[in-house]
């Protein structure tokens, strides 16, 4: 029986990669995660128990709850973010049921290990590719600093935090290690199609208009995305 507190795996598919996707957060136990080590792409693991803290929750956003069959933890969770205002679902059948759907999931052993992430101050547009997809599908609390190229590797060592040569070479190859190369055939960096001199040049018009990450960089992202779904549709 269904609930009309619950999201469905489709209907959260779709949501997910876009910039109105809902914080989801995943409440399984150690033990359930142990069995089955991956997580829906963007999820962050969450005890429920800690799920009402302060620093888990915002109340401008919406929640998606996560557990391994869909059942009292992710419900529990999601009741409870509700007693504080904040729109909040379980999805139905957790991870399990994710998983029988067919859809991306984030291996944990390959997930960034903290939320620092260090990226060169003067990334070139496929790096910035695939900072998109990391945020967008891997880890959406990222923090991103920008420090010289030469000094990447020794600063995330030193601050615990991640960086792009940890996960490929190109945006094609982080893709594919994260299983998500079908899902992003259609995007530009993400296949071995060329890109177009046009985009690149847009991209690094905005880079240098405001900084190594203009927001409107991730909006450019979210566009070709979004188009990239709408051409997979009609295939």
């Amino acid at each position: 029986m269904t609930s009309s507190f619950e999201i469905s795996p489709n209907d959260l598919w779709t949501l997910i990669g876009t910039p109105n996707a809902p914080t989801i957060i995943d409440v399984s136990l150690n033990k359930d995660v142990d069995a089955d080590p991956y997580l829906v792409p963007s999820a962050k693991r969450i005890s429920h128990r800690q799920v009402e803290q302060a620093d888990n929750v915002r109340s401008c956003s919406s929640y998606v709850c996560v557990c391994q069959k869909g059942l009292k933890l992710s419900h529990g969770a999601a009741a409870l973010l509700r007693t504080r205002g904040i729109s909040a679902l379980a999805l139905r059948g957790g991870n399990f049921g994710w998983r029988d759907a067919g859809f991306p999931r984030i291996a944990i052993a390959k997930s960034p290990r903290t939320s620092l992430f260090v990226s060169p101050d003067d990334p070139i547009p496929s790096e910035l590719a695939t900072i998109w997809f990391l945020i967008r599908f891997v880890r959406r609390d990222l923090r991103i600093i920008f420090v010289a190229r030469t000094m990447v590797k020794d600063v995330a060592d030193r601050f615990e935090g991640s960086y792009l040569q940890q996960f490929g070479r190109s945006p094609v190859e982080i893709a594919d290690a994260f299983d998500f190369k079908n899902v992003l055939l259609h995007v530009p960096f993400f296949s071995e199609r060329p890109v177009s001199c046009d985009l690149q040049g847009v991209l690094g018009a905005m880079q240098g208009s405001a900084g190594p990450l203009n927001p409107g960089i991730l909006s450019v992202f979210d566009g070709l995305y979004s188009l990239a779904q709408t051409e997979r549709a009609a295939s």
